[in-house]
């Protein structure tokens, strides 16, 4: 999963490249030619934000239901383990700290995420397309950030529920 979003920003980042690429060549048109070929480029810009933004929000939901599915079968499973042998908390203890560093990891990409958001906000609207487009895409990168904020909380949670399992 962890690839295909990845993968996601890698495309759309070479996108972004090509479109800037493009609008050097504007530069050599006349003044009528360029406004028609830089509203052409800032629909081309905007098709890409909305199919960016459409890969993007079909992979959050999946990311969230991942990790609460993960966090939930490993907090299922400690009582478990340990009610079947109550000197079992050695097998529990070494998954904790894995389980912070992962929660702390997850906080990562979200100045990056911002960082992008305020890129797309100052942005020039030359288009209504390119407008709804933007805030569409600013929208679901909300959306992510508060999936990865919720993973985040929910591994911290998994953690400490481990941890006061094993001190019991």
């Amino acid at each position: 999963m962890g690839e295909r979003i990845t993968q996601t920003g890698a495309d759309f980042k070479t996108r972004m490249e090509q479109r800037v690429a493009e609008l050097a060549k504007g530069d050599q048109l006349d003044t009528g030619s360029r406004l028609r070929f830089y509203k052409r480029v800032a629909d081309g810009f905007a098709q890409d934000l909305n199919d960016f933004a459409s890969r993007s929000q079909t992979e959050t939901p999946i990311f969230e239901n991942l990790v609460a599915t993960g966090a939930d079968a490993i907090a299922r499973a400690a009582p478990i383990v340990l009610a079947i042998g109550p000197n079992q908390k050695h097998e529990i203890q070494p998954l904790l700290p894995g389980i912070r560093a992962s929660a702390k990891a997850l906080l990562e990409p979200i100045d990056a995420i911002r960082g992008f958001q305020q890129t797309m906000n100052s942005f020039p609207g030359v288009t209504t397309r390119l407008n709804q487009s933007r805030t569409r895409l600013i929208g679901i990168t909300e959306g992510f950030i508060k999936a990865i904020s919720d993973a985040h909380q929910q591994l911290l949670n998994l953690a400490d529920t481990l941890e006061k399992l094993t001190r019991e």
